[in-house]
């Protein structure tokens, strides 16, 4: 019974150790944001691994009912052009906890893994993860480096 308690303590702290709030930069949300973390990372800015996977999470509270319909995009800027990010779903619900519908009030954390494709040229680049409701508004805009490994 005491090595099934050690050995959880140690898978507990092995997960905690592999994810990081991370400072992000606010680039027009319009509801309060809470924490941004990401997964695995263990320093700033985040190393993401070349053919591996990051999961991204974001703490959030609508102000208004955003309904079952909200859209999240995701995109770098490279050289000055901004590249939309792959998501395997666009929208909000199926990756938020509680559940939709998103009720104003309410704290909200939506993730999402995506891969890094071994194509990816290493080096350092911003990521924005934008979060709409039904209507097309923006609710969450976050920005945060990383860096491709």
């Amino acid at each position: 019974m005491l090595f099934h308690r050690s050995l959880l303590l140690i898978a507990t702290a092995f997960v905690y150790a592999s994810a990081l709030d991370v400072h992000y930069t606010d680039c027009g949300s319009s509801v309060p944001v809470g924490q941004v973390t990401v997964e695995p990372c263990t320093r700033i800015p985040c190393e993401l691994s070349r053919g591996g996977k990051t999961r991204f999470g974001i703490h959030f509270q609508p102000e208004i009912d955003a309904g079952y319909l909200g859209q999240v995009e995701a995109r770098t800027v490279v050289w000055g052009v901004a590249v939309p990010i792959p998501l395997g779903s666009t929208q909000i619900c199926g990756h938020v906890h509680p559940n939709c519908p998103l009720q104003p009030g309410q704290w909200y954390k939506y993730s999402s893994t995506i891969p890094i494709d071994k194509s990816y040229s290493r080096m350092t680049v911003p990521i924005q993860w934008l979060l709409k409701d039904s209507d097309g508004n923006l609710m969450v805009c976050v920005e945060i480096q990383v860096e491709i490994v």
